[in-house]
């Protein structure tokens, strides 16, 4: 009965030992690998709604932890050290490692203020890499000798940087997952660890890029961490949870925006680890953009313009209107727009450059629809365009150069975007090096002239002036010279209507 006893005592043990869905767990991991000196992955894994974790407030985070870990059979293991890595890359406060007779100890601690520990929340078992214990095995070890490594259950624990808040086996806070080593036959060779991508060499802050792979030669039983350097051949700042053979490149991952050199550093399960080469990849941020339009529109008026500042070669532009419809200039920064009949138009725009753009918060502008009062008209801006040039060859909108006494009829609705009904236009009127003095005025083809000039000029001087120039009911303009034969420029900036 007694034996009996002891048996069922060591069960449950060993079952409190290896299963716990509601704490932290330590992991010592379980290798296979030629004997001599074996290196063994030592994992945390953060569960969340535990008493510390990254799910918690501050200072009641993982920043410190200590362990031991005991050797059988006796004499299997000739030397013990424990090297930090992953999510423990950081400079600690303290840091100790400890052997004895078939066993091997480590503790430390970080300041969570400037070296908080790096979990990631509910990881895939085994959780985060933190380190790894370098084992040599005792030259009397046989191939086929399976080395038990078992944590000390009293000597587990982790805790916040304080140490006020602590999980051990004996408080129920945490589960230990022991390992082992399989000592197998042949021996250890320098490992080799290239890496590559796939897709896109790089990422926005806000979202995830090409993915990168590592291919490795002469590692037994490799481990990987992917991380990164801001300057070639620089520190490698571990990226946590990236300890697969690929890795999704994901903008948050960094420090912030620019050129990073990724790498992955391979730890086979025996023999030194291996860095790859770099791979060059650029970190991009959202372009930050405001819509420019006007305070308000009249009702179901067509010829409204919204606007975002060039953001450059590469950039896209995708445009959306509620309480409206987009008649021009869809994918492009500026668009025209006719809005609805009552209530407000709402514009939004998503800008895209480098594959980098802000989904969740696109700008957006709310334009209020007032009615128009009878007669009304409103300005309408455009890109400023170039309608008559008489130093152009002869035709409608170019030369010959206008005689001194001529009257010259010209087009203006239908060309240069001014639409049919447009009442006026804003445009700058230029005089190019006349050879006397004189003036030039423009006026509506459907009225006689008004007595008044648009710009006078002087021998041998360019010109310019800005004017609204009245249109005809069916939108034409007279140009009438006084003074020299005379070359013109009418360059419209926008229109009445």
């Amino acid at each position: 009965m007694k034996t009996l006893r002891a048996v069922l005592t060591l069960s449950v043990l060993f079952l409190t030992l290896t299963v716990s869905a509601a704490n932290d767990v330590l992991t010592i991991g379980t290798v296979s690998a030629p004997k001599g000196t074996i290196l063994v992955p030592v994992y945390v894994r953060d569960v969340s709604t535990t008493r510390l974790g990254v799910d918690k407030a501050t200072g009641q985070r993982i920043q410190a932890l200590g362990f031991r870990v005991r050797f059988s059979p006796a004499g299997s293991i000739a030397n013990a050290t424990f090297s930090r890595a992953g999510a423990l890359l950081k400079t600690p406060l303290y840091s100790k490692s400890f052997q004895g007779p078939d066993w091997a100890g480590y503790i430390a601690s970080f300041a969570e203020v400037n070296n908080a520990l790096a979990f990631s929340s509910n990881a895939a078992a085994p959780g985060n890499l933190i380190g790894y214990l370098s084992l040599s095995t005792s030259a009397n070890v046989a191939v086929g000798t399976v080395i038990n490594l078992n944590f000390d259950a009293d000597s587990a624990i982790l805790s916040n940087q304080t140490a006020s808040t602590t999980e051990t086996f004996a408080n129920n806070g945490i589960t230990l997952q022991n390992g082992s080593i399989t000592v197998t036959s042949g021996s250890c060779t320098s490992a080799s660890a290239n890496a590559s991508i796939d897709g896109t060499a790089g990422s926005c802050l806000l979202s995830t890029g090409g993915t990168a792979y590592a291919s490795v030669n002469g590692a037994v039983g490799p481990t990987y961490q992917w991380g990164y350097r801001t300057t070639s051949g620089g520190t490698i700042t571990a990226i946590p949870g990236a300890t697969q053979s690929s890795y999704v490149i994901n903008g948050a991952d960094f420090d912030g925006v620019g050129t990073k050199y990724l790498v992955v550093v391979v730890t086979p399960a025996c023999g030194p680890q291996a860095t790859s080469n770099e791979l060059t990849i650029s970190i991009t941020t959202a372009p930050i953009v405001t819509i420019l339009t006007g305070i308000n529109v009249y009702a179901s008026s067509p010829d409204n313009y919204a606007s975002v500042d060039d953001q450059g070669s590469g950039a896209t532009y995708a445009w959306t209107i509620t309480n409206g419809s987009i008649t021009s200039g869809q994918g492009t920064r500026r668009i025209r727009y006719t809005s609805g009949a009552t209530g407000s138009v709402t514009l939004g725009i998503t800008v895209t450059k480098n594959g980098c753009a802000d989904p969740g918060s696109p700008p957006q502008a709310s334009v209020p629809i007032i009615p128009r009062p009878t007669g009304a008209t409103m300005f309408y801006m455009i890109t400023p365009c170039r309608i008559m040039d008489t130093r152009d060859p002869v035709g409608h909108y170019g030369g010959p150069a206008a005689s001194s006494g001529s009257l010259r009829q010209i087009q203006i609705t239908g060309a240069c975007g001014i639409p049919t009904g447009a009442k006026s236009i804003a445009a700058n009127v230029t005089a190019v090096s006349p050879a006397a003095s004189g003036y030039l005025s423009l006026y509506a083809a459907d009225v006689v002239w008004p007595g008044t000039s648009t710009i006078s000029y002087r021998i041998g001087k360019t010109r310019a002036n800005n004017s609204a120039i009245a249109l005809s009911a069916d939108g034409r303009i007279v140009a009438k010279n006084e003074g020299t034969t005379l070359h013109y420029i009418i360059d419209v900036t926008g229109y009445y209507k």
